[in-house]
């Protein structure tokens, strides 16, 4: 399996807080995705998603 993930910051912002994160896995090619929206605009949205996708992933 091959899998990617783009995000753009759009036209609003100048900080992209959104994170993902892609994990192919086990012999049959087991997939694991999250995606966590920084919720532009709030204090430390950035740290948020990204401590988020650190979590789910672990």
């Amino acid at each position: 399996m091959k899998a990617w993930g783009i995000s753009h910051v759009g036209m609003q912002r100048k900080l992209n807080e959104d994170a993902y994160a892609i994990r192919i896995f086990g012999e049959h090619g087991q997939a694991f995705f999250v995606v966590c929206d920084g919720m532009g605009g709030a204090k430390a949205g950035d740290v948020a998603s990204r401590i988020a996708v650190e979590s789910f992933s672990e």
